[in-house]
């Protein structure tokens, strides 16, 4: 998926190299999250969160404990468990002020 190579560029900051793994990985993750999420203005905020985590924590990443793989799929599905919390959090919200406006 991604080269060892790339992993230790992006761990350096190279922005080349943080391009090249947003274009190995973005398809995979965009069909980790649209699982999760079906509106697509959402799908994108969340890819975007959970690269802006992969980028903030990749010197976290260690090989010995699982593939890269295994690793973002961890990261985006949090993200996206984040975001349905967010979501459910303002939905119920919303739901009681409308209730509470109609009494």
């Amino acid at each position: 998926m991604v080269s060892f190579k790339i992993i230790q560029g992006c761990k350096k900051n190279d922005r080349l190299c943080q391009k090249q793994l947003y274009q190995a990985c973005a398809p995979y993750i965009f069909t980790i999250v649209k699982s999760y999420i079906s509106d697509q203005n959402f799908v994108k905020d969340v890819m975007q969160e959970s690269f802006t985590s992969i980028f903030t924590s990749i010197n976290k990443f260690d090989d010995t404990f699982g593939t890269f793989k295994s690793w973002i799929s961890r990261i985006s599905t949090y993200r996206c468990i984040d975001f349905l919390k967010q979501t459910q959090w303002l939905y119920l919200r919303l739901q009681n002020e409308n209730l509470w406006l109609s009494q």
